[in-house]
């Protein structure tokens, strides 16, 4: 079992899972993980995971995902993503750290020789996700640099990161000192990774059932928060979105892809929780955000300028909040297989059959199985002047 010396593996792993699961949660807006450095002349495997190659150094990045359409006029879209999972604020020296990063990678100047005229070139952006609130100047300093930063200290979050420290301790617990602490690490990340990203449990289930059952739960929670949205905003954040419920949001922007919303903090005392509603009165869906922490300060300085002031930030970023999603449906074969391992069942009573069933499975779906892909564009807009026209009539609501 683990020793003290070995504490360090649950407070890393922590981290670890945060960034996997974001990605996971984040994958319909549009960004495939990066596991390999395969076909990228800039990225390299260490012996510790990527690195990216900059003007200057490399870098080490825990978790790189490419973005699976080109904006036009500029180049493949690459997110770096750093989770931290804590119990302090993070402060400015995280943010100091993502823009040395960021500069270094994007200034990596590519000359062209005469022998291949032609190099792939990437723009890299940067998001910092953490379970503690921004301080201050960590904001100023992110909104200066576009750094986009993801506020997960919400209760909202609690189950996840609770799932997270559960599943973190469970694994620290079953160390059995057959590895290096570092190579245990790096291990058992590449199981978990595959549960998370790929549903396959082979590799996890080595790791004994203590941990393979605790690892069960986290991806019950993990269901519960699929999928989070991203909304692009005129702003210089790039926000996380929690859908209460994610059929009806859905189901409501496919047929109307572009509609008019009402934006408001339900806390009078509190601004730093945003709520987006339809302007429907049947309220269709609500999808939560946070914004930072000093927004809050500024709208509540004064009492009398309370409303003016969410006003104007509801103009100058709200005005236009962009959600892309990329919907993935399953094809016929999958209710299919189903049906076939159920008849298997009764007809086969084994111990070994939940292992069968996995190779069953994997052997099934590689050959038959396949996903087809739509993509949406979501525009929330916010009418800014129907709002001051309406409380100009309604001066007392």
């Amino acid at each position: 079992m683990a020793s003290s010396k070995d504490k360090g593996i649950a407070k890393i792993l922590k981290g670890y899972l945060l960034e996997d699961i974001l990605l996971y949660l984040i994958r319909n807006f549009g960004y495939t993980p990066i596991t390999n450095s395969v076909n990228y002349e800039n990225i390299v495997m260490r012996n510790n995971g990527l690195a990216i190659k900059g003007r200057g150094a490399f870098h080490q990045i825990d978790l790189i995902g490419e973005l699976d359409w080109v904006p036009a006029f500029t180049y493949p879209i690459i997110l770096l993503l750093e989770a931290k999972f804590r119990n302090i604020v993070t402060g400015i020296s995280t943010i100091r750290n993502a823009i040395s990063v960021l500069l270094d990678v994007n200034q990596n100047i590519i000359t062209l020789d005469q022998n291949k005229p032609f190099k792939s070139i990437y723009r890299y952006v940067y998001a910092i996700a953490s379970t503690e609130r921004f301080s201050d100047d960590a904001v100023k300093m992110a909104i200066a640099h576009q750094i986009s930063l993801w506020d997960l200290s919400h209760e909202m979050y609690d189950d996840l990161k609770n799932a997270i420290i559960e599943t973190s301790k469970i694994i620290e617990k079953n160390y059995l000192n057959k590895l290096t602490v570092k190579g245990y690490i790096k291990k058992i990340r590449e199981a978990l990774r595959d549960v998370i990203q790929n549903n396959n449990y082979n590799l996890i289930h080595e790791y004994g059932i203590e941990i393979m059952k605790s690892v069960e739960k986290l991806m019950v929670v993990i269901k519960k928060y699929d999928p989070l949205f991203v909304g692009i905003t005129n702003g210089p954040f790039i926000f996380l979105l929690k859908a209460d419920n994610v059929e009806r949001f859905l189901s409501y922007a496919k047929k109307h892809p572009q509609h008019e919303v009402s934006i408001n903090w339900p806390n009078r005392n509190d601004a730093t929780i945003w709520e987006i509603r339809p302007q429907e009165l049947d309220n269709k869906y609500k999808l939560t955000l946070k914004l930072p922490k000093i927004f809050s300060d500024w709208i509540l300085q004064t009492n009398s300028e309370r409303l003016e002031r969410s006003y104007e930030i509801k103009k100058e970023i709200f005005s236009n909040l962009t959600i892309f999603y990329k919907e993935q449906k399953k094809e016929i074969f999958d209710e299919l297989s189903i049906e076939l391992f159920e008849e298997f069942l009764r007809k086969n009573r084994d111990e070994n059959l939940i292992q069968i069933f996995r190779i069953f499975r994997e052997k099934y779906e590689k050959e038959y199985y396949y996903r087809l892909t739509k993509e949406y564009n979501f525009r929330l807009k916010f009418d800014y002047e129907s709002t001051l026209r309406y409380r100009e009539l309604h001066p007392f609501d």
